[in-house]
Formats: structure tokens, sequence, C-alpha cells
């Protein structure tokens, strides 16, 4: 297994839950990882005419596909891992030392802008494509896993659902830690 890539992934995606929870707790339900919460939340206020406050979430969407963006431009780059993920961390401090209120929508920007950058840096660990700031894709892996072990009993896929499920453990305790902190 490619450990340090395993850990490594294991260690962003519980900063990815935690922050998520964050904003999520303390944005009034606004996500800066799980863009597609921000679109439900997008189609749930148009839903009810509330327009008022659709900005917001179509602001953080921007950032994110921003993030992402800039990741491309950053694998042009020596050593891109490390400045992606020290760009991430700078927006992470960042974001989370603006005072709560008024700057929420800010806040909110600057850390889903630094969550699609850590997004681009670990795509893959053995062959299995992973993610390391949400969950649904890893718990597609890991099913699609142990659909074809049950299939083949290829061992492959044993490994798989372990990478997949402990990314899933450490998404969901990042999210607790930072949920009983707040």
């Amino acid at each position: 297994m490619e450990k340090k890539k395993y850990f490594s992934a294991l260690i962003l995606i519980f900063i990815a839950g935690g922050l998520d929870a964050f904003c999520y707790i303390q944005h009034n339900g606004m996500f800066a990882a799980m863009q597609t919460g921000n679109m439900i939340q997008i189609a749930i206020k148009l839903a009810r005419c509330e327009f008022g406050e659709i900005y917001k979430y179509v602001l953080s969407i921007f950032a994110f596909v921003l993030g992402i963006v800039a990741a491309h431009f950053l694998t042009k780059i020596k050593r891109y891992e490390i400045v992606s993920i020290a760009i991430s961390v700078v927006c992470y401090i960042g974001g989370l030392l603006i005072p709560l209120g008024s700057l929420n929508s800010l806040s909110n920007l600057i850390i889903a802008f630094g969550v699609a950058i850590q997004l681009q840096v670990i795509r893959s660990i053995n062959g299995f494509a992973i993610a390391t700031t949400m969950c649904t894709g890893n718990l597609k892996g890991f099913s699609e896993c142990l659909g074809q072990f049950i299939t083949t009993k290829d061992k492959r896929h044993l490994m798989g659902m372990l990478i997949y499920s402990t990314l899933i453990i450490s998404f969901m305790l990042g999210v607790f830690v930072v949920a009983l902190i707040i």
C-alpha cells in the first residue's frame, strides 16, 4: 500500500470533515467541501422564494470552482502537492480566524477555495479513486469493491474496502470532533 499517501489522505479527510461541520454549524447551513449541499440549499431557497440568501451558496460554489482551476495550474509547478497543501492550510486558518457574524460568507469562500485545492492533491491510492474532502464517492467506491469481492473473491477489493472505509470513518471523526467542540 502507498502508506504515506494513505495516511496523508486520512489526515486531510479528517480536516475536511471538521471544516464542513464548522461551516455548516457556524455559517447557517453553508458547506465548504460538500458543494452538493450548497446546491440543495439553492434549490430549496428557490422553491420557497427565499431569494435573499441564495448568493452566499452560489459564491461558495464559485470559490470551489476557482480552487479547482487554481489546483490545475499548481500541478504545473515542482512539488505541487506540498505547495497545494500549504495554500489549503493558509486558507483554512484564514477562514477560521474571521470572526463569526456578518463575514461568515467570506470565511466560507476562503475555506471552500482551500478545500477545492486539497481535493486535487491525492486522487487515488493503490489505483482506487478517492476523495479527501467528501464521502459520496468513497462510499460508492467501497460499495463497488464489496460487490466485486463478493462476485470475484479477488482480495485486491478487500484492500479497496479498507481504504474507503477508513477514509469515511476519518471524515466522520472530523465532523464528530468539531461538533463536540462547538
